[in-house]
């Protein structure tokens, strides 16, 4: 019972940062009467629903990652123009840090769900004519994420037989994109609205998507954590001692 306890309270502790966004979501939005469009939804029981839907698309696509990274694995058999796929020689999986967990990965997602930002704020309010979208938009950002994140905590790298270097590739992947999602997207809000309006519209935004993503990263790294070594014998990638090098920008 006791390590049944221990690991549901972990698991409590990493979305309880998630959990205290929307349970002060919902306190905001009571306490203000449900204005039309704060936290772009109309109601309590609204802001819960979509909590729940858009956390369910982020998390399915997880499903199918064993697959999806065998998939990958084959495709990069062979070395490439920016090298070949290595492996950390240890094979372990470390604890994801807590800032990772609570803001990286995070922010991570919702950079690349602002890239759609101007259409993001008619889909979170539930406009059914852009739900299928979202549906859409939604899963690929997952699928990328989730084969990112997998390879990055699976001590997957790029190595150059070349020059002999190991590159952190793979994460610098996963931090560029979403840089440029966030930026496209913030660019788009402040095009469209008033500075202040823009300001409002992108907290909404951060606001709405945050306790979803961190729910989605933690439900990534369990799955990683209880899957990676049944399926991590496909890889069939080389292994070695690692001088990592993070390519310079």
């Amino acid at each position: 019972m006791r390590p049944a306890f221990s690991s549901a309270l972990r698991l409590v502790i990493s979305v309880s940062p998630a959990l205290f966004i929307l349970t002060l979501t919902i306190i905001i939005s009571l306490v203000t009467g449900h204005p039309k469009g704060l936290f772009l939804s109309r109601s309590s029981w609204g802001i819960l629903v979509r909590f729940v839907l858009v956390t369910l698309i982020f998390i399915a696509p997880v499903l199918i990652l064993p697959k999806l990274l065998t998939l990958v694995m084959n495709m990069a058999k062979n070395e490439g123009p920016l090298g070949q796929f290595v492996r950390d020689s240890s094979g372990l999986i470390q604890e994801l840090p807590k800032p990772d967990a609570w803001v990286i990965r995070p922010l991570q997602g919702i950079g690349l769900s602002m890239i759609f930002a101007e259409r993001l704020m008619n889909v979170l309010e539930f406009l059914p004519v852009r739900l299928i979208l979202f549906f859409i938009v939604s899963a690929l950002v997952s699928l990328f994420l989730s084969v990112v994140w997998a390879l990055d905590d699976s001590g997957v790298k790029i190595y150059n037989s070349r020059t002999g270097e190991v590159y952190m590739a793979v994460r610098s992947i996963g931090t560029l994109l979403p840089l440029i999602g966030g930026a496209i997207g913030i660019s788009s809000l402040f095009h469209l609205n008033s500075p202040l309006d823009a300001l409002i519209e992108l907290f909404e935004i951060v606001m709405v998507l945050y306790p979803s993503y961190v729910f989605f990263v933690i439900f990534h790294q369990e799955f990683i954590r209880k899957r990676i070594y049944t399926f991590s014998g496909k890889f069939r990638l080389k292994r070695m001692e690692m001088n990592l090098i993070t390519p310079s920008t």
